[in-house]
This record gives structure tokens, sequence and C-alpha cells, in this order.
């Protein structure tokens, strides 16, 4: 009789920020500026995960069992405080944007050579990503942030963007003279939260455009393969999909966007 067995555990988590703090003022001093002047907030992660576990076992009685577990959660955050005074010539931008794919393979084989062959494979993936731009809401106007982008051409970008791929297969084989009998099972699970803000009293000018957006884009692909052979073969596969998305783009409450551009206003603002 022989037993093998092989398992994999992953456990993956991450804290990416940028930010402007509370109070802080940018561009504000007196002196000239050029016209491709920008303020930028960029955080950004890109993850590539790819887990496996393979088992293989033989004997006059095979046992064969994989299990492979990943789980990964990671938080993505561009931000500007309240009370922050932020100027450009041109263009400013608060960005987060998380790019995550999960690969895993489990895989178990088990040949009984005069009686049974019984194999297992077992593979879960949870996937929890949360991706966050967003202007800090203030507790009142007087601690509004002020954002002031080109008079003529500037525009003020808040951008949320989450993607996140997970690619799953278990398989599973029991081959013996009298039984054989495999089972394979794939439970895969993906929650993405994506927020783009401005945040409560925010004030925000910008002479062509004000732009608040919230992406997310979520794929599973599970498969499950499962054999038995022999006199008696029992075979079976049980695949589980879960996946929730939570996404939303808002300007808060009493915030105030291009309120202030009197003069000069292009026809094309938006």
């Amino acid at each position: 009789m022989a037993v093998a067995g092989a398992a994999t555990v992953s456990i993956i988590e991450g804290h990416t920020v940028a930010e402007i703090g509370r109070n802080a003022n940018i561009n504000q001093g007196s002196g000239s500026t050029g016209a491709t002047q920008d303020v930028v907030v960029q955080a950004h992660t890109n993850g590539l995960t790819v887990d496996t576990a393979v088992g293989f076992t033989g004997g006059t009685v095979g046992v064969g069992a994989a299990v492979d577990v990943a789980m990964i959660d990671k938080t993505t955050q561009a931000k500007i405080g309240y009370g922050a005074t932020v100027s450009a010539a041109r263009n400013i931008e608060v960005k987060a944007d998380n790019e995550d794919t999960l690969v895993g393979v489990v895989a178990s084989m088990a040949v009984g050579t005069t009686s049974a062959g019984v194999s297992g494979a077992v593979g879960v993936a949870v996937l929890s990503n949360k991706a966050a731009a967003f202007v800090e809401s203030a507790p009142d106007a007087a601690h509004a942030a002020r954002l002031t982008a080109g008079a003529t051409s500037g525009n003020i970008k808040v951008e949320a963007d989450n993607t996140s791929r997970v690619y799953h297969v278990a398989g599973s084989m029991g081959l013996g003279k009298y039984a054989g009998a495999g089972i394979g099972v794939s439970v895969v699970s993906a929650q993405t939260t994506t927020r783009a803000a401005l945040g409560d009293y925010t004030i925000a000018d910008a002479g062509k455009s004000v732009d608040v957006s919230a992406d997310a884009d979520t794929r599973l692909v599970s498969v499950t393969v499962a054999a038995g052979g022999g006199l008696v073969g029992v075979a079976g596969g049980i695949s589980v999909k879960s996946m929730k998305t939570d996404t939303k783009a808002e300007i808060g409450a009493n915030a105030k966007v291009n309120q202030n551009n009197t003069t000069n206003t292009p026809t094309d603002q938006t």
C-alpha cells in the first residue's frame, strides 16, 4: 500500500498608499510655473501569484491527495487629505490602480496495481482587493480641501481601477485493478471594492473637466476534472464560484465643483 499527499498554502497581504496629507499646501508659492505643471498622487499595485500542488502515488493499493489554498488581500489607496490646498497649471490627478492575477493548479493521481486507487484534489482560491482614490471628506466648510487646476485647459481626475483575475484548475485520477475513484474540488471566491470620491465640502475648480470615476473588472475561471478507472470506476468533480463587487463613484455632500470659474470658461467644460 502506498500513500502520498501534497499541500500548498499561500497567504498574501498588501497595503499601498500614496497621499497628500491634511492641511498641506502644494504649489502655493509666488514663483512662476510651467504651462505643463501637474500634480499626480498615484498608488499602483500589480501582482501575479501562481500556486501549485501535485501528488502521485502507486502501489498494490494507492491513495493520493493534493490540497492547495491561496488567499490574497490587498488595498491600494490614493488620497488628498481634507484641508489641503493643491494647485497646478495644468492637471491634478488622484489615481488608485490595482491589478491582480491568481493562478492555482492542484492535481492528484493514485494507482493501485492489484487492488484499488483512490485520489482526491482540493483547491481553494480567495481574492479580496480594494482600490480607493479620493479627496477626504472634511468635517465642515472651514476644513475643506481646495483643488485648482489650469484655468483654461486644466483637468481634475479622481480615478479608481480594480482588475482581478482568478484561474483555477483541480484534477484527480484514481486507477485500480478492481476499483478506481477520483474526486476534484475547486472553490473560488473574489470580492472587490472600488471607490472614487470628492469628499464632503471639497472645492474643485478646473478649466476643462472634473472627472470622478470607478471601474472594476473581475473574472473567475474554474475547471474541475476527475477520473476513476477499474472494474468499478467512480469520479466526481465539484466547482464552486463566488463573486461580489462593490463599485462607487461619488461627489460628496456640500462639495463645490467649478463654482469659482467666472471668466474664460471653455464651452466644453465638464
